[in-house]
């Protein structure tokens, strides 16, 4: 079965690793790319996006620019000790790859084009999303899931001590998303266990198309978690996560809830559900466990399709 899917994305290292497993997926094809501002610049993120294209020598692929703020965090900034100068690790990708960038009305067309064969994937803050539900509403109601990865329940958060960061980057955004479109969620509850490990890493060095890419991404990622969280056994690649649940559902168990978002105070971005015995299930389905170890067999064995004798 093969899964059309529209990214929305802040590449951000593991944003651009998300994307090489979409272009690498068997069953996945990539129909186009929305870059903001989040893990980088929106500008940046343009470059970026363009660059892992040009990697993996695609033209056709559009490249959409879009929100350049949140609506709700005004001084929200970049993470160059997480994701590198420029975002992607320690390469600094020029700016002379054009690409294939269009308006933003092109999100119009690929939902009309795809209809109940697109799933559209969030991974970074819902400015850009809540925009363009806003002016396509009516050509969302017919595309197939909009699957987001963001929010923290019942654990700490890795933005504040209660919140993740993409919804703590636009809770007006993510709280409009979620009061008016059915989503599937995938949280950092099940995303912070897609850690890779010296031997996945090793591995994926060897990659004949990205090998050389993911070193240079990984590298100053690997640094920043083993200086702040050595408990871990490798970084957590948290974007890949929702791509392999949408094309392998088993991966998780789930929880059917309505969600709400905090938008303001101390709990802003803190994302809430009624698991009380008496509640009724709700609209939205939350990823609530994971198969970590199936997980990242999937990955690899996605990346490496077409490679079997490398």
């Amino acid at each position: 079965m093969k899964h059309y899917v529209l990214l929305f994305c802040d590449p951000g290292i593991d944003d651009a690793m998300a994307m090489m497993l979409a272009i690498m997926h068997p069953q996945i094809e990539l129909v186009g790319i929305v870059t903001s501002y989040g893990n980088v610049t929106k500008e940046q993120s343009i470059i970026n996006a363009d660059y892992i294209l040009k990697v993996a020598g695609i033209t056709d692929v559009p490249v959409i620019p879009a929100a350049f703020r949140s609506f709700s965090e005004f001084d929200e900034e970049a993470y160059p000790e997480i994701h590198g100068s420029a975002g992607l690790g320690s390469i600094i990708p020029p700016n002379h790859f054009p690409g294939n960038r269009v308006g933003f009305d092109t999100i119009r067309s690929i939902l009309l084009t795809y209809k109940q064969n697109l799933t559209i994937i969030e991974l970074g803050r819902m400015t850009a999303l809540a925009k363009a539900f806003n002016l396509f509403e009516n050509e969302f109601r017919y595309i197939k899931n909009v699957i987001v990865m963001g929010g923290a329940f019942f654990m700490p958060g890795n933005r504040t001590p209660i919140a993740e960061a993409n919804i703590y980057g636009d809770s007006v955004s993510a709280k409009f998303i979620f009061n008016y479109l059915n989503t599937i969620i995938t949280p950092l509850n099940i995303t912070s266990q897609a850690m890779f490990t010296p031997a996945l890493m090793q591995r994926l060095a060897s990659h004949p198309k990205f090998g050389k890419t993911i070193q240079a991404l990984l590298s100053v990622y690997t640094a920043y978690y083993k200086e702040n969280q050595p408990h871990l056994p490798g970084p957590p690649i948290h974007d890949i996560v929702p791509l392999l649940v949408m094309v392998q559902p088993s991966l998780s168990t789930y929880v059917y809830r309505d969600v709400d978002v905090i938008t303001n105070g101390k709990a802003k971005g803190m994302t809430m559900i009624d698991l009380r015995t008496m509640s009724e299930e709700g609209r939205h389905k939350i990823a609530w466990t994971v198969n970590a170890d199936r997980l990242l067999h999937e990955y690899e064995r996605a990346m490496f399709t077409g490679y079997a004798d490398e």
